[in-house]
């Protein structure tokens, strides 16, 4: 018997399983597939919401939370499973026109942000053609991102260090409940038993956990580009307001993304890449002569309101949820880990509960 059932190993599963692993408890982690395989591998590892003055307050609270400790978090994986995570404070330039509120967001939360002309955001990143509707730029030097599947296979690394059990290919058939508790997690044709169960399942959450549906938890399909640049034809990402370019070190470029409702379908679309791919040529034409090697679609864990769901169950108390983080799922993972880790081990949440209690 575990302490802890943890269900569902994307980023969010596996911080929280190794949250509590290093607090002494004893983690047993269950996976539909394979670690890490969906919306975690597929999205862009942005370290912000892409726009953030627009974003929620709730939203903010954890992204900015997580902002502080990436770079520590980085470098301890590294240290403990070798692995590269490829963080790096790229900086972001979002091409929009409310700079008020952008000010008025960065000294909300700390954050630094220039305002700049059509003309010099230009010189400072050279290939880049703005709209018409939006000849300024905010950038937002502190801005970071890192590699998903890099992170992936340094979370499960490190889970293995740390003495937790992973079961991949074990996907949940039922969560058995009394009035008051979970009395076992049924999955693959075997039974476990905890103290406390998290489902942290993504999109697939609100199968194992009916209540979820009224938070509008549901599979939101987005599509991705790559592109195989060399390295400096773009030196930040860059944000417009229906879509955006991550530069990784290596030169590739990634063109981001579609948001569909279309349940469980994770296929592909001729549209999709005809779209994403437009719209990243019309930003930076140097594009045009550059190879698409990579065209992929994630499902997003959406939500109504895109503020993740981070609580107790109110029917039974040994019951928690760490799910829809929507869009900002790897930028809310180290905050929405640690207050899943102080609710399941009952004390003070270092970050407030109240605005992602289920409920």
């Amino acid at each position: 018997m575990s302490d802890v059932v943890v269900i569902g190993a994307g980023v969010i599963g596996m911080m929280t399983a190794r949250d509590l692993a290093l607090r002494g408890a004893r983690v047993t982690l269950l996976e539909r597939g394979c670690a890490g395989e969906e919306s975690s591998w597929a999205g862009g590892g942005i370290l912000s919401a892409l726009i953030p003055w627009r974003a929620a307050e709730e939203i903010n609270q954890l992204i900015v939370w997580g902002h502080d400790r990436y770079p520590q978090l980085a470098q301890v994986l590294s240290e403990e499973t070798g692995i590269d995570v490829q963080w790096c404070q790229s900086g972001m330039g979002v091409l929009v026109s409310d700079t008020i509120d952008a000010i008025a967001w960065s000294q909300r939360f700390g954050l630094q942000v220039e305002t700049l002309t059509s003309e010099q955001a230009a010189s400072q990143m050279t290939g880049i053609v703005f709209s018409d509707d939006a000849q300024s730029m905010v950038y937002l030097p502190e801005v970071a991102q890192l590699r998903n599947p890099r992170l992936v296979e340094a979370l499960l690394s490190s889970l293995d260090g740390l003495g937790v059990t992973v079961y991949e290919h074990c996907p949940v058939k039922s969560i058995e409940r009394s009035a008051v508790r979970i009395t076992a997690v049924k999955a693959a044709g075997a039974t476990f038993s905890a103290d406390s169960v998290v489902v942290a399942a993504g999109a697939w959450a609100a199968q194992l956990v009916p209540e979820l549906l009224q938070k509008g938890i549901k599979p939101m399909r987005g599509e991705m580009v790559l592109y195989k640049a060399e390295p400096g034809l773009l030196s930040s990402i860059i944000v417009t307001e229906d879509g955006y370019l991550i530069p990784r070190k290596d030169g590739h470029i990634l063109c981001g993304s579609t948001v569909d409702d279309v349940e469980f379908d994770c296929s592909t679309t001729k549209e999709a890449l005809a779209r994403l791919s437009l719209r990243a040529e019309r930003l930076l034409p140097s594009l045009k002569t550059v190879p698409i090697v990579g065209h992929w679609a994630g499902l997003r864990p959406g939500s109504s309101t895109g503020i993740p769901i981070i609580g107790r169950s109110i029917e039974q108390d040994n019951l928690f949820v760490n799910c829809g983080h929507f869009r900002n799922g790897i930028a809310m993972a180290p905050a929405s880990a640690q207050l899943m880790a102080d609710l399941v081990e009952g004390v003070e949440p270092s970050i407030s509960s109240e605005p992602y209690a289920l409920v």
